[in-house]
C-alpha cells in the first residue's frame, strides 16, 4: 500500500473502505491465484437481530474488490440483496465472476437506513474475504449476526467458508502477492482480536509489522490494531491490561486525532476503574490539543462531564454542566447533542433539579434514531413521575402503548402508567394496567417494583398538587 493511497483514509469511512477494497483489487495476480472457470457466488445474510442505530435496515448490499463487484461503487453498493420470501430478516443475491478473476474476493456488507448506506459494524480495517474455487461453479457465502460478538460472522457449515484470512494470506504468498499477504495478515490479526484471541492476534500483527514498509506515522490512518487490542482486552474482562496497552502507544505516534482517540479511551477506562483524577486530567488534555477534530473534543468533554457530574461537590457538578452546555450550544451533530443532553439530565437528577431534568430530556426526545428517541421519552416519563405530573405521564404512556410503540420498554411503561393511575385515584384502571403487566411480564423487575409500590399506596391516593399540574397539562 503506497503512501499516496494512505492519504485517502483522511476522507473518512467512505475513503477508508474504498481504499481497502481498491488496494486489494490492484495487486498483480499470479496464475495459481485466478479462476479457471466462471463461478456464481450467492451471498446470504441473516440480519436479525441486528439493527442500525436502533432501526432495522431498509436494504442490504454487497461491495467488493473483484469485478463485476466494483471497489469504486461502495455507497450505494453494486449488488443489492433481496429478502427471502418466508424468511424475514434473511437477504440473498447472486453475482457471477468470470474466468480469470482473482480468487481472493474481499467484500463488505452495507445497510441502507433512512436513505443512507452505512458499513457493517467493525468494518474499519476488516472486511470479509472468501476464496472463490474453480472446482465449485456455484458457491454460497452465508453470514449472520452474532449478538455476543456484535459483528457478522460466517454461519457454520453453510456453503463456502468465509473470513479465513490466514488461508487468504497463504494464497497471496504462494501467488507472490506480498502486498496482499500483508493486508490479509493485518485483517487476520484484527479478526482474531474480535474473537478474543489476543495472544494469537499479537503474533500475526508482529508478522504484519515486520513485513510492512511503512512507518507507524503512515500506518496510523488505517491501522486500528493498537486501539482494537485495547477493546478486545476490555471485552474479555481485562481492563487493567487494556490500560497498559493504551499507555504503551507512543505519545507521538500518528495524527492529533489518533492520539486524541487513544486518550479518550484511556480516560474513560481510568474513570471506570476508579482513577478519577488521572482520568479527568487525560480527558481535559484532549480539549487543549491543537489539530484535534471538534467531534473528538466534544466526546472528551462529555466523558469529562459525566465523570465530574457523579460527584456531590457543587463546583464539580457546575463544571460538568458548563462542559455539557458548551457542547449543546455549538455542536451540529445531533447524536453528540443527544449524548450531552442525556448526561446533563443525569446531573440535574442527581442535583434534584426536576425542571432541569425535564428540559434536557424533552429536547433529547427529538434527537437520534427511533429507538434512541423512545429511550429518551421513557426517561422523560420517569422524570414526570418523580415531578408528580401524573396526568401528563398517563396521557403520554397511554398514547405510546395504544400505538404499539414501546417495544422493549413496554413493561416499564405499563408499570409507570399503573402507578400514575393509582396516584390519580383511578384504582380500577390502575388494577387493569397492572394485571396486563403481570400477565405479560411476570418476572420483570418493573412488575415487582410496581407490585410493591401499589400495595403500599392507599386507595384514592392522588396528591393535591397533581390536580393543579394535571389541569395545566390539558
Amino acid at each position: 500500500m503506497s503512501r499516496s493511497k494512505t492519504v485517502l483514509f483522511n476522507y473518512g469511512v467512505k475513503g477508508c473502505l474504498l481504499l481497502m477494497l481498491l488496494g486489494l483489487s490492484q495487486v498483480a495476480v499470479a496464475e495459481q491465484g485466478i479462476l479457471t472457470t466462471n463461478v456464481n457466488a450467492t451471498f446470504t445474510v441473516t440480519v436479525s437481530p441486528y439493527k442500525v442505530r436502533g432501526t432495522p435496515p431498509e436494504a442490504i448490499g454487497i461491495a467488493g474488490n473483484r469485478p463485476p463487484l466494483s471497489p469504486d461503487k461502495v455507497f450505494p453498493p453494486t449488488l443489492v440483496l433481496h429478502e427471502v420470501k418466508g424468511s424475514p430478516g434473511t437477504f440473498t443475491g447472486t453475482m457471477g465472476f468470470p474466468k480469470g478473476t482473482a480468487r481472493d474476493l474481499s467484500f463488505l456488507i452495507l445497510f441502507r437506513v433512512e436513505g443512507l448506506w452505512l458499513p457493517e459494524p467493525g468494518s474499519m480495517g476488516v472486511s470479509h474475504v472468501v476464496l472463490l474455487d474453480s472446482a465449485k461453479t456455484v458457491q454460497t457465502v452465508s453470514l449472520g449476526y452474532d449478538s455476543v460478538a456484535r459483528r457478522f460472522v460466517p454461519l457454520a457449515k453453510v456453503g463456502t467458508v468465509a473470513d479465513d484470512f490466514s488461508a487468504a494470506a497463504s494464497l497471496a504468498q504462494s501467488a507472490k502477492q506480498s502486498a496482499a499477504a500483508r493486508e490479509y495478515d493485518y485483517r487476520s490479526a484484527v479478526a482474531l482480536l474480535k474473537s478474543g484471541r489476543v495472544a494469537e492476534a499479537q503474533s500475526v500483527y508482529a508478522r504484519f509489522l515486520a513485513a510492512s514498509p511503512l512507518g507507524a506515522a503512515s500506518r496510523e490512518s488505517y491501522d486500528r490494531f493498537p486501539i482494537e487490542r485495547a477493546n478486545a482486552l476490555i471485552r474479555i474482562g481485562k481492563p487493567q491490561d487494556a490500560i497498559i496497552a493504551l499507555r504503551s502507544i507512543p505519545a507521538k505516534e500518528g495524527s492529533a486525532n489518533y492520539q486524541a482517540e487513544v486518550r479518550i479511551k484511556l480516560g474513560k477506562l481510568l474513570d471506570r476503574n476508579g482513577d478519577v483524577e488521572e482520568a479527568r486530567s487525560v480527558l481535559a488534555d484532549v480539549s487543549r490539543r491543537s489539530g484535534v477534530s471538534i467531534e473528538l473534543k466534544d466526546e472528551s468533554a462529555i466523558a469529562l462531564a459525566v465523570s465530574c457530574g457523579r460527584e456531590t461537590t457543587p463546583t464539580l457538578r457546575e463544571r460538568a454542566r458548563q462542559l455539557l452546555k458548551a457542547v449543546t450550544g455549538k455542536t451540529h451533530d445531533k447524536q453528540r447533542r443527544r449524548q450531552a443532553l442525556i448526561a446533563l439530565a443525569d446531573i440535574e437528577r442527581r442535583s434534584n433539579n426536576q425542571a432541569g431534568v425535564l428540559a434536557s430530556l424533552k429536547e433529547a426526545m427529538s434527537l437520534g434514531t427511533v429507538q434512541q428517541r423512545l429511550a429518551a421519552t421513557v426517561q422523560y416519563l420517569d422524570a414526570l413521575y418523580a415531578a408528580g405530573d401524573y396526568y401528563l405521564l398517563h396521557r403520554m404512556s397511554q398514547g405510546l402503548i395504544d400505538r404499539g410503540e414501546p417495544g422493549s420498554h413496554k413493561a416499564h411503561l405499563l408499570s409507570l402508567d399503573a402507578l400514575a393511575l393509582k396516584r390519580l385515584g383511578r384504582d380500577t384502571e390502575s388494577a387493569a394496567r397492572f394485571a396486563l403487566l403481570d400477565s405479560a411480564f411476570a418476572s420483570s423487575p418493573y412488575t415487582r417494583y410496581a407490585a410493591i409500590t401499589l400495595s403500599s399506596m392507599p386507595t384514592n391516593s392522588i396528591r393535591p398538587d397533581s390536580l393543579a399540574k394535571g389541569a395545566q397539562s390539558r
